[in-house]
């Protein structure tokens, strides 16, 4: 297992591999993963194909981490398209965040940022 800074900055994973997880580290890196995961699968329209690889792409964790916390949900499914890419089972997803009480709504409010954010140093209102 891999460790994994979730920063989506500029579109920089923040991978590293400094050292082995202890066991407590990888159980709450694989908690983590596994709510981001189940979320982004479930985000996506119901009759859209998802795949490790897609999910890899929007959650920045490695794909192999992906089929690591898979496994560890239970929800891992052996189905591969003709090219080897594996498919996502989303109803067993869907089933697990049920059973683990998973809020879907997203962590962030992405209208929570603002674009016209102007930085303290620069601000005429002379609040600082």
């Amino acid at each position: 297992m891999h460790h994994q800074l979730d920063s989506t900055v500029c579109g920089l994973s923040g991978l590293t591999q400094r050292k082995a997880l202890s066991d407590l580290g990888k159980r709450g890196y694989l908690s983590f993963w596994s709510a981001s995961i189940a979320r982004s699968v479930l985000s996506l329209p119901v009759r859209k194909t998802t795949t490790v690889q897609m999910v890899s792409k929007e959650t920045y964790i490695l794909p192999e981490d992906i089929i690591t916390t898979l496994k560890e949900m239970n929800v891992h499914s052996p189905t591969r398209r003709a090219d080897g890419t594996m498919i996502l089972d989303k109803c067993k997803i869907r089933e697990w965040a049920s059973r683990n009480g998973l809020d879907l709504a997203p962590l962030i409010d992405p209208d929570a940022f603002s674009e016209t954010w102007i930085p303290v140093c620069d601000r005429k209102d002379g609040m600082e």
